[in-house]
């Protein structure tokens, strides 16, 4: 389990956000949102040491940072619109 969570890039996020939730009884966005703030600080080392050995492809970041921001933007309505229950009921965290 633990080298295809490592190898797809969820490590334990897909723990981390129902014990957010559940245990420290965090709202549903707050819990995501920390999620994603531990994911980028844990990709931001290997994204650093890639870039000492020059093995970045900066077109993919050009198209993966596109669509991150109109995804964003379009999760964070339809967030808004959603409220807290069903963002704990989604099976797809």
């Amino acid at each position: 389990m633990g080298i295809l969570s490592n190898y797809f890039g969820i490590g334990g996020v897909w723990l981390l956000v129902p014990i957010l939730i559940y245990i420290f009884k965090f709202p549903a966005h707050l819990a995501i949102a920390t999620s994603i703030f531990s994911l980028c600080l844990y990709s931001s080392y290997g994204v650093v040491s890639q870039f000492f050995y020059d093995k970045i492809d900066w077109m993919a970041i050009l198209w993966g940072a596109i669509g991150i921001i109109i995804g964003s933007k379009l999760g964070m309505k339809l967030a808004q619109r959603m409220g807290d229950y069903y963002a704990k009921c989604c099976p797809f965290y």
